[in-house]
């Protein structure tokens, strides 16, 4: 279609404008006035009729408006005295107007409210023609307002976040640049630099131009990259830990590498610290957690940390082969009682005597692994000094093998030998009673044995109410002792 058709096409549509605009002329002529006067009142929230010197003949107000404007008692008083100062010279105007011209356009008119601030309206006002009198319609700016003020609120409190932001990125970047320690920044999922500090540039002899967004096999070649490789895979696994060594650069220089993985939202981030070695210092006090790490993972028995609780969160390679668990990921954050004890009475006595006395000893009990199967263990712990959370160190020793006559061995034998001696002096049924009376009091006193003599737990390991348990031990006389 060409712009002439177009022109055309808009000029063929101005007649059937005024067509309808003369339609609707001749409804409302033909309406009967309480229509055309339900139909004004609808369209706006304020109605007022006035007069030529703004005296108010009727008005009408919306539900909305009328607890906040002036009382019904304005019919007879002027519009000017219901606005505030700078609004009246408006009135005027618009008054004007309207005699002169027919009507007046659209102006922002402020009612005085003694509840609320001013209340903004928009007014026009029309003349009626053949008559001195004047409609003046209002459509109330409330909301709009409320909106605006809501929206200017809203922009003055991003401007103070963000100077608040930008002032903390600054102090960062300051705090990151002057730090003696050389730091390095780097995306876990891409092993890139991201940022490096000053006294990281001198160390890895590179300008930050160069080190931004190299992988760490580049930023790391004239040391052993395999080694600090090594260490990030191992920090990816275990969060919040740190992890480190000595790198030995070309040149025979040294630097003891700690990294640590960061997780954070939306992005982690794997933190890498450089800092001269001083072997010996660094062996014993800076990084006397890694030799420990070494030490634990070399043991023979299991050895695991937990918190007061009995939530590990340090598992050595022993106790994982004990629990037959593929990481130590899949200890971490797990209670012990997890793989710990025959019962759960197994682990409330190890922790009640640990909390009691603050160690315990050659506690017998069993590990069950993640495959159900379960291996005899002795268990020594002690509750750490120094930890202010209370934490807690067992050591898992596997007695699967060991081969030692015990107390209840020999008692066994003897009662055998005893058993012996009394066939053909009492009865079958006595015989059993007697030996059975005898096993009742071994797996008591094994029982007391076992938890320290506390007799609740006994009771509850040999599956008896602590009334029969208490019973028993009166009739074995054991409750003297």
């Amino acid at each position: 279609m060409t712009w002439r058709d177009s022109g055309r096409r808009l000029r063929s549509r101005k007649p059937l404008i005024v067509n309808s605009l003369q339609s609707l002329e001749r409804v409302f002529d033909e309406a009967p006035h309480p229509t055309v006067a339900s139909l004004f009142r609808q369209a706006c929230d304020l109605l007022l009729v006035i007069d030529n010197e703004g005296e108010i003949l009727d008005c009408h107000i919306t539900k909305e408006l009328s607890g906040n404007m002036p009382p019904p008692g304005v019919v007879g008083r002027n519009w000017s005295s219901l606005v505030t100062v700078e609004s009246r010279l408006k009135i005027q105007e618009m008054i004007a107007s309207a005699l002169k011209h027919g009507e007046a356009r659209w102006r922002q008119i402020n009612f005085m409210s003694e509840i609320e601030d001013d209340i903004p309206m928009t007014f026009k006002v029309q003349a009626l023609g053949c008559s001195d009198q004047l409609l003046a319609f209002g459509r109330d700016l409330s909301r709009l307002t409320n909106v605006q003020q809501n929206l200017v609120q809203a922009q003055l409190t991003l401007e103070r976040e963000t100077a608040r932001l930008r002032s903390s990125d600054t102090r960062y970047k300051v705090l990151f640049r002057s730090v003696g320690e050389a730091v390095v920044i780097v995306d876990p999922m891409t092993e890139t630099v991201v940022e490096a500090n000053d006294a990281a540039e001198v160390v890895l002899k590179r300008s930050e131009r160069k080190l931004i967004n190299r992988k760490l096999g580049e930023v790391f070649a004239d040391f052993h990259a395999a080694l600090v490789s090594d260490l990030v895979a191992k920090a990816k696994v275990a969060d919040k830990r740190d992890f480190s060594d000595i790198l030995t650069s070309d040149d025979g220089s040294r630097h003891i590498v700690s990294i640590r993985y960061v997780p954070q939202q939306p992005d982690s981030f794997i933190l890498i610290r450089i800092s001269p070695a001083d072997i010996a210092a660094w062996s014993t006090k800076s990084n006397g957690h890694l030799l420990a790490d070494s030490f634990l993972d070399a043991m023979p028995d299991g050895i695991v940390i937990t918190d007061k609780d009995g939530r590990i969160f340090q598992a050595n390679s022993a106790f994982q082969t004990i629990a037959q668990l593929s990481s130590e990921d899949a200890a971490i954050g797990q209670s012990i009682e997890k793989w710990v004890g025959r019962t759960s009475v197994d682990f409330s006595v190890m922790m009640a005597n640990l909390r009691k006395y603050g160690y315990l000893r050659n506690f017998a009990t069993s590990v069950r692994d993640e495959l159900g199967i379960e291996t005899n263990v002795e268990i020594s712990a002690a509750a750490m000094k120094g930890s202010a959370s209370g934490s807690f160190a067992f050591v898992f020793r596997n007695i699967d093998q060991r081969i030692v006559a015990s107390k209840n061995t020999e008692t066994i034998g003897k009662t055998n030998e005893q058993m012996v001696e009394l066939i053909g002096k009492l009865s079958l049924k006595q015989i059993v009673r007697q030996t059975t009376d005898e096993i009742e009091r071994l797996c008591i006193e094994s029982a007391l044995t076992i938890t320290g003599d506390n007799r609740a737990s006994a009771a509850e390991l040999l599956g008896l109410s602590r009334q029969s348990f208490y019973v028993k031990m009166r009739r074995f006389g054991l409750s003297a002792k």
